[in-house]
């Protein structure tokens, strides 16, 4: 997180390659109902599960969640506390272009090597 309070975007391709992992969230989230996260779009949110979408639980206690308010927003938190819940730490964020960019992602049709066309490196494939 940046000084303020707010969240590093990153780019696509550092973005997909740091959240790659292809897993839906298995993780009971009933704990953490009523949390606050900062979220990309530079506000605070308090986690409620009928309210934010968990995208992708990452390895290291690490989740991804989709701003309730803009949803072109993502954020990827890290739950603190081994045996005790200590709060979330918002690591970085991503601001898409589309929402669509981020539901295929979510439902399984992005890879490492896929991403959003317009938003890959000139000369790369």
């Amino acid at each position: 997180m940046l000084e303020g309070g707010a969240v590093k975007l990153l780019s696509t391709i550092d973005f997909f390659a740091e959240a790659m992992e292809e897993r839906p969230n298995k993780m009971d989230m009933s704990t953490y109902q009523g949390d606050p996260f900062q979220c990309a779009c530079e506000k605070s949110h308090l986690f409620h599960s009928n309210q934010i979408q968990v995208l992708r639980e990452l390895t290291n206690m690490r989740l991804v969640f989709e701003c309730p308010d803009q949803p072109i927003f993502v954020t990827c938190v890290k739950v603190k506390g081994i045996f005790r819940f200590k709060g979330f730490e918002s690591l970085f964020g991503y601001k898409a272009e589309r929402s669509s960019d981020l539901l295929s992602w979510v439902r399984g049709g992005k890879t490492r090597k896929s991403v959003p066309e317009g938003d890959k490196i000139k000369g790369r494939k």
